[in-house]
């Protein structure tokens, strides 16, 4: 069963990736050109306003509707590929809360001993929400969707047999269009909450075994501390095959931190254990911003602090008796108080992980076969110095929220070293390539 359960989760991650991916192309081509015509463009602007009732009948009677009808055809096949992504979000929705749903319900607990079980459900479970997340990005759906269904009609003679689909995920999900952006995020948040509320018990279980390694490698110092990737100060461990269990754990450590934060987003009601409150923190103080894909960041500073306000006195609506307010002045006291301690402990972290690449490059240099049983090790290495780029360029232009408080200082998120750790990812991967018969 957990076999069967694992390859459904592996093909519904990669979907989602694609998803990801279509989406993110949406967001970059939200207006093509048949569009942009003059006379096209004031027509959907007044036609827009009727959404989601979308007439082709009253449509006519809009000025523009004769220049909108010529272009019809071309239309359609412009936004063909739009629209039909959002009614693959909706199908993929479907089917991935539908598997999240089964899976908890089938397989009783996720530790370390189903590591990869664990690691493909809350990517999964993170996808979906990063999914939402991302749709809520895209400009300019109402009036694409009105002219695509009204292009449709007009060039096939009747209505798109999805169209009350996209009009419920439209409304249900992305919310009210005219609305600024915080408030239609949260509109989406609020969704995917009540679709999720059956995995909050997996939730909570899984944060109490992922605190211990969260806990133990928030602090740059603790890499240091640990000797993590140092082999050379004991000669008896340079040829030692790497332990697979340790530095897998650091290797998908941001992993976890990053579908952790979402899945206690659209969970809160797991925080009412304290070890999901202290994960929270830790992994608050990590991030200004949190990735969705590719360029899109998402700042959750603002949602999460929505959330401990509308549980500042219980939510008696729902019927639950736990309070995130104290929480919140926690959470604003050990995160957001120290972001100028976030940047410094990063860059520490890069220092450091720049320093082991380039040992690990004059030693395979010298000692091409000591690769092999050390490759593990190169694997989390690699990995880790991978996240932290990414999180450099993430944050290089992010602000920490509460920033006039905290006295945040911008020249910290500015590291003039980051060439130094990018190249030396370089000439470890490509020395591992060279030697990929070893």
């Amino acid at each position: 069963m957990a076999k069967e359960r694992a390859e459904h989760l592996l093909i519904l991650n990669e979907a989602c990736q694609g998803l990801l991916c279509r989406v993110h192309w949406m967001v970059r081509s939200a207006t093509p050109k048949s569009l942009e015509a003059k006379g096209v463009e004031y027509f959907l602007k007044t036609a827009k306003r009727g959404f989601p009732k979308i007439e082709k009948a009253e449509a006519a009677q809009v000025k523009g509707y004769d220049l909108f009808k010529a272009a019809a055809e071309q239309i359609r096949g412009e936004l063909e590929d739009w629209y039909l992504t959002i009614c693959d979000v909706v199908a993929f929705n479907e089917k991935a809360i539908a598997c999240l749903t089964t899976f908890v319900t089938e397989i009783s607990q996720l530790n370390s001993s189903n590591f990869f079980l664990m690691a493909l459900f809350f990517e999964l479970l993170a996808g979906y929400v990063k999914l939402q997340i991302a749709m809520q990005s895209a400009p300019e759906k109402v009036r694409n969707v009105t002219a695509y269904l009204l292009a449709f009609e007009e060039s096939q003679g009747r209505k798109n047999s999805s169209l009350q689909i996209v009009i419920d995920y439209m409304q249900n999900v992305m919310g009210n269009q005219d609305f600024k952006y915080e408030d239609r995020l949260w509109v989406t948040v609020l969704f995917l909450r009540q679709s999720c509320k059956p995995l909050t018990a997996q939730i909570r279980a899984s944060a109490k075994v992922l605190w211990t390694s969260i806990q133990r490698w928030a602090p740059a110092a603790s890499f240091e501390r640990n000797r993590m990737f140092s082999i050379l100060y004991d000669a008896s461990k340079i040829v030692q095959p790497a332990a697979t269990s340790k530095y897998m754990e650091i290797e998908y450590i941001n992993n976890f931190r990053e579908w952790l934060n979402y899945a206690l987003l659209v969970c809160p009601e797991a925080l009412q254990d304290q070890e999901s409150r202290s994960c929270l923190n830790k992994i608050i103080s990590h991030y200004f911003v949190v990735p969705v894909h590719r360029d899109m960041i998402f700042d959750m500073s603002k949602t999460w602090d929505k959330t401990f306000w509308e549980f500042k006195c219980g939510h008696q609506r729902e019927g639950t008796k736990f309070y995130l307010k104290p929480h919140r002045d926690l959470v604003f006291k050990e995160a957001y108080m120290k972001s100028n301690e976030c940047a410094l402990n990063h860059r520490f972290l890069r220092r450091y992980l720049q320093i082991q690449l380039r040992q690990y490059i004059c030693l395979f240099t010298e000692i091409p076969g000591l690769a092999a049983p050390k490759f593990q090790l190169i694997l989390a290495l690699l990995k880790l110095a991978s996240d932290e780029i990414h999180w450099y360029f993430q944050h290089a232009n992010s602000t920490p929220f509460k920033h006039k408080k905290a006295e945040w200082i911008p020249e910290l998120s500015q590291d003039v070293n980051i060439v130094k750790l990018i190249k030396a990812c370089q000439d470890l991967c490509g020395l591992a390539t060279r030697h990929a018969g070893l």
